[in-house]
């Protein structure tokens, strides 16, 4: 039988933080209730968003066995709201997704909705064919090979804006549970492709 989840609200993140880090995507919160250790709560973000989910459980190894199910049950919430995330398959399918969210964006400006559009079709004459990829298909090494390109083909303005597009499309994957750990450069150009992650 499974154990009730419940999402809760982030608390301010203060240097007097009861939050402590046990695992991966796993935090211990001291507080006076139930649990004499400190409840578990699973932290991970999911349809753009960073929940905290209880695990009900202040045991670690409890609380790493609840964590896929409460990923998956999260990611499930996250379709049910946003039911084209369920369809996100290949990078163009994120890109999809990206292009819609800009032109539903009411308030974004005229000249920052064409920035947008141009870093997607920057990636896309950079990196042929990325758009029938596979997210799951996508590795490092792929990803470096084509930010040299784009290094070497445009301004550190447009590289940092389209690397910072390529990792929305990223996050896309990462919210959809198709991708959950993706190595990509930095938004810095002439950094030697410095390397941050994007997942979570």
């Amino acid at each position: 039988m499974k154990a009730a989840q419940k999402t809760v609200t982030s608390p301010p993140c203060t240097s007097k933080s009861k939050w402590t880090k046990v695992a991966p995507y796993l935090f211990r919160y001291k507080s006076t209730n139930a649990y004499p250790r400190g409840e578990i709560f699973a932290r991970f973000r999911v349809g753009g968003k960073i929940v905290r989910v209880s695990t009900n459980t202040d045991s670690k190894t409890t609380a790493k066995l609840r964590l896929p199910d409460i990923k998956a049950e999260e990611r499930k919430k996250t379709e049910r709201a946003n039911p084209s995330l369920s369809n996100v398959k290949t990078f163009g399918d994120a890109l999809a997704v990206l292009e819609r969210r800009i032109n539903n964006a009411v308030k974004l400006r005229p000249g920052a909705r064409r920035d947008n559009f141009d870093n997607i079709r920057r990636i896309k004459a950079t990196w042929p064919g990325i758009a029938e990829m596979l997210l799951r298909d996508l590795n490092t090494d792929g990803i470096l090979d084509w930010a040299k390109r784009l290094h070497e083909r445009y301004s550190a303005t447009s590289y940092n804006n389209t690397i910072g597009m390529f990792r929305r499309a990223i996050m896309v994957g990462t919210d959809k549970g198709v991708v959950s750990l993706i190595v990509v450069p930095t938004c810095k150009r002439g950094d030697s492709f410095g390397r941050a992650s994007a997942g979570t």
